[in-house]
């Protein structure tokens, strides 16, 4: 499924009629420059990139509130949008407005947004048994069909990251037991944490609420998605990978072969489709000069 809108809007001379408090490293640097793409500007800030200087802020409910939340009346939305960060410490940031990410789940109309692609054979062991009723996948066995409770799983690989719709989130923690299928995957060592949710999205027979057909996956299509992909796919989270060099990525920095995200990529994640960018900084350690690389527009 392509995905060729933009909801990012350029409006020469639009004035918000709020302003957050910027950080004081940051409060320099103008923005509306970096975003039109004035060049000579963007390598000036980044020649002498802004350091972060780490505080022990009071993080209380009133006081993250307070920071995020503009004091005027703002439009009421359909619904809200949860984030959860279980198992990985990315350094994420959001690129689209709450408002835009609601208008753009409510394209979903329910489906789980989750990254397709077939699943090689030596990401899990063969010879186990991967049918509902081995791995005790339900809570309540009498609440399921005959035909949930014979499903054998169809597996399926890809990100581990996914926007999973409401009914889904229930699903898995009220009806599902995903205890024995998450102990049999972690008998493998290598990117068990990108077959879970795939499977059970694919899965036909088990029915999870917002699943989508595994026929695609059958004839051997891969199916995009908006939660997180690289730079080539128009996917929720952009990531930018060098395997090469670091410098030829536009901040000259990378970890883990993916490119850190510097000012010199704040005009293009303006215009990019995703959801969230990956990676923006990483490690507060001050005897690397890297150390507390960010995005320098707050």
């Amino acid at each position: 499924m392509p995905y060729s809108f933009n909801m990012s809007k350029k409006v020469e001379g639009f004035q918000p009629s709020y302003r957050p408090l910027r950080r004081l490293e940051t409060a320099h640097v103008d923005c509306g420059r970096v975003l039109n793409g004035d060049k000579d500007y963007i390598a000036s800030i980044a020649k002498n990139r802004p350091v972060l200087i780490h505080k022990n802020e009071e993080r209380s409910c009133e006081m993250i509130r307070h920071s995020i939340v503009p004091p005027t009346q703002m439009k009421k939305m359909m619904f809200g949008v949860a984030f959860a960060r279980v198992v990985y410490r990315n350094h994420d940031v959001i690129i689209k407005s709450p408002y835009e990410m609601v208008e753009i789940y409510k394209l979903l109309e329910g489906a789980n947004d989750i990254e397709i692609s077939p699943c090689p054979e030596d990401r899990l062991d063969q010879s186990r048994q991967w049918d509902a009723r081995s791995l005790n996948l339900f809570r309540d066995e009498s609440a399921m069909t005959p035909k949930q409770l014979s499903a054998q799983l169809t597996f399926a690989k890809g990100a581990a990251q996914a926007s999973l719709s409401r009914p889904a989130v229930e699903w898995l923690v009220n009806t599902a037991n995903l205890t024995n299928l998450m102990n049999q995957l972690n008998e493998k060592q290598f990117g068990v944490d990108e077959i879970l949710m795939e499977s059970l999205q694919v899965s036909d027979d088990l029915d999870m609420p917002g699943r989508f057909t595994s026929e695609c996956l059958m004839r051997g299509l891969n199916t995009p998605f908006i939660s997180r992909s690289d730079i080539s796919c128009l996917s929720c989270k952009m990531s930018i990978w060098e395997y090469d060099d670091a410098y030829r990525c536009r901040s000259k920095y990378s970890r883990k072969s993916i490119c850190i995200l510097g000012i010199e990529d704040l005009q293009t994640l303006s215009q990019y489709p995703h959801l969230m960018a990956n990676k923006v900084k990483f490690n507060r350690n001050r005897k690397r000069p890297d150390a507390n690389y960010k995005l320098e527009c707050e």
